[in-house]
């Protein structure tokens, strides 16, 4: 073998190496991963039961035998349907709807969770001339247009392919599928499946609440100085008001100076702004207190501690009273 061919098998060969070598390194999550669900359905309730054959014309109106439904994150999409009665159908096929969710729970009516939807069906040739044209498409939520596929038919099952990168990473649990009926009959409900995947990794666990409460401070939930209905989670504020559903349950204070901002309690020293003014040399003037204030009684709110009680004293005395609407968020 001359120098520079054989120059050129060990190049090959070491090239040949280096990709085995990253296959094999490639991660499990690098991995297209399938999942599979299917449902089948149990016979039309417009059929009477029956010892022998029946003529096609008790078939008049077609019905769902089976369906599955698969996806795999790498952005393949694969549906199958068959009929109920295959044999006298045909390649004749109803139009097939269909849903992908991330979550199960909900039923399938929670359009929140919803990544795409689409559908399958066909389009009878003029005049029964000819075979039908059939079709398959992909619609995701917040994207224009539509991702479509191909449709094969074995001679009983209708196999819809869509394979598209817009469709690919979801973490998609499970789907929803609508079939419809072929000479349509008022008394016939629209068949409906409701499918679980397989394959579907355990979803996350969900943080603790209160770790993550713990992991900040507790806070005073309290509107601005002057009245308003928007309040805010506030940490050692210099000033906020208090409004509930009475003037004996609001209150507003300015010039606070925090000594504590804990967990359990914090504890100030300001002034109480009178909410009733008195005319004095022509003018309206508002009274202020020097007071004491204490903040406590936290109590969990979703993910936050704050704080629900709120106990000052002034030249007038003690006060305590719960914090207008403390678990608000």
């Amino acid at each position: 073998m001359k120098p520079h061919a054989r120059r050129s098998v060990v190049a090959t060969l070491c090239a040949v190496s280096a990709v085995a070598v990253m296959a094999a390194c490639l991660p499990p999550s690098a991995q297209a991963v399938v999942r599979n669900g299917s449902a089948t359905f149990a016979a039309p309730e417009y059929l009477s039961p029956s010892l022998e054959p029946r003529p096609p014309v008790e078939e008049s109106v077609s019905a769902p035998g089976a369906v599955s439904v698969s996806y795999d994150d790498a952005g393949t999409l694969t549906l199958h349907y068959r009929n109920y009665n295959a044999a006298y159908y045909g390649d004749r096929m109803p139009n097939v709807s269909f849903w992908l969710y991330r979550s199960c729970d909900h039923d399938g009516k929670d359009e929140e969770d919803e990544v795409f939807t689409g559908e399958m069906g066909a389009d009878e040739a003029e005049f029964g001339d000819g075979p039908s044209t059939k079709w398959i498409w992909a619609e995701r939520a917040g994207y224009a247009g539509r991702a479509k596929g191909i449709v094969t038919f074995d001679g009983a099952t209708f196999t819809g392919t869509i394979t598209n990168a817009g469709l690919a990473g979801f973490d998609v649990r499970c789907a929803k599928v609508n079939v419809g009926v072929l000479n349509w009959d008022t008394n016939v409900n629209i068949p409906r499946a409701f499918i679980h995947f397989d394959n579907v990794p355990a979803p996350p666990v969900p943080p603790d609440p209160r770790k993550i409460a713990d992991s900040k401070p507790t806070y005073l939930l309290a509107g601005p100085f002057l009245y308003s209905e928007t309040t805010s989670r506030r940490v050692r504020p210099m000033r906020f008001g208090l409004w509930g559903g009475s003037m004996a349950e609001s209150g507003h204070y300015l010039k606070i100076r925090w000594s504590k901002w804990g967990r359990s309690v914090a504890i100030g020293h300001g002034k109480a702004v009178a909410l009733h003014g008195e005319r004095k040399n022509g003018r309206l003037v508002f009274t202020r207190t020097p007071m004491r204030l204490k903040l406590s009684r936290p109590v969990l709110c979703g993910r936050s501690w704050v704080f629900t009680r709120i106990t000052y004293r002034s030249k007038y005395g003690t006060f305590r009273r719960a914090i207008p609407d403390s678990c608000r968020s």
